[in-house]
Formats: structure tokens, sequence, C-alpha cells
């Protein structure tokens, strides 16, 4: 059997998403400070991706074929 690694699914190669808080809507974004905003914009958010470790790759199994 070999493996492969595709890109990661859940943070899309990224090793971390910000995932945790969901997206912001136009309210939640009139109830935060400039500098929340700008920490959320820059990824001050973001959590290291539980589906990938933080690599940004997931190992696929395949079969060989003879």
């Amino acid at each position: 059997m070999r493996t492969n690694w595709k890109i990661c699914g859940r943070c899309g190669g990224e090793g971390c998403h910000s995932h945790a808080i969901g997206a912001i809507t136009g309210a939640d974004r009139a109830d935060w400070s400039d500098d929340e905003f700008s920490s959320y914009m820059a990824g001050g958010y973001s959590e290291t991706c539980e589906a990938c470790e933080g690599t940004g790759k997931v190992a696929v199994s395949t079969t060989d074929e003879a």
C-alpha cells in the first residue's frame, strides 16, 4: 500500500484556521474594535488545524495496481 499526500481539506493547506469562531457577519464586525478586526484578519484567532496537525497536508493511502 502506498501513501500519497494531499492538501488538507479542513484548512486548505494553511495548517491553521479560525473555524472555532465561525464566519463573521457585518453585525459581528460592528461589535468589534478596529484592533480586534485587524487581529482577526492577520490570523490572530487562528488555531492549529486538528485534521493535519498543522502540516497543511494529509496522508491518503492508495493501493498499487500491478
